[in-house]
């Protein structure tokens, strides 16, 4: 009588779709722990830097764009333990300590920007971005 289950066709086509659950299964699993590693990489905040400047800015979003970049900057040389990043720290003394013709540059635009409402023009937002990846790779390497 056991063996009639081995000869049942029900039984083979149980046991295929059980089968081909698991494989979809561990697939689906391997994927998302792929995808993970590959977005943890990615997220780094070296890489949320240059995400955030390679984005086209408006004039009238130019403002949060400077502190998104100079934030991530921040941040990067905080997890890095480059600098000694105080909360109360303002982004002028941060940069003066870096003590770098780029990094007195990006300061001026920065707060030119952010504070004293003037517009960048193109020329000057391509001097911050530039400016801003250099020290980036700088204190980086």
């Amino acid at each position: 009588m056991e063996l009639d289950i081995i000869y049942s066709p029900i039984f083979w086509l149980v046991l295929n779709i059980l089968v081909a659950f698991g494989i979809l299964k561990l697939r689906k699993s391997l994927s998302t722990v792929s995808k993970g590693s590959v977005e943890e990489f990615a997220e780094g905040p070296f890489w949320r830097l240059e995400r955030a400047l390679s984005m086209e800015v408006t004039s009238e979003r130019q403002r949060e764009y400077l502190k998104n970049c100079i934030n991530i900057f921040l941040q990067l040389l905080d997890e890095r333990k480059l600098l000694d990043v105080k909360p109360y720290s303002t982004v002028r003394e941060i940069l003066q300590t870096i003590n770098r013709r780029e990094a007195l540059e990006l300061v001026e635009l920065y707060e030119a920007a952010r504070f004293g409402q003037k517009t960048l023009s193109e020329e000057e937002l391509k001097v911050f971005r530039t400016n801003l990846r250099h020290l980036a790779r700088m204190m980086i390497h």
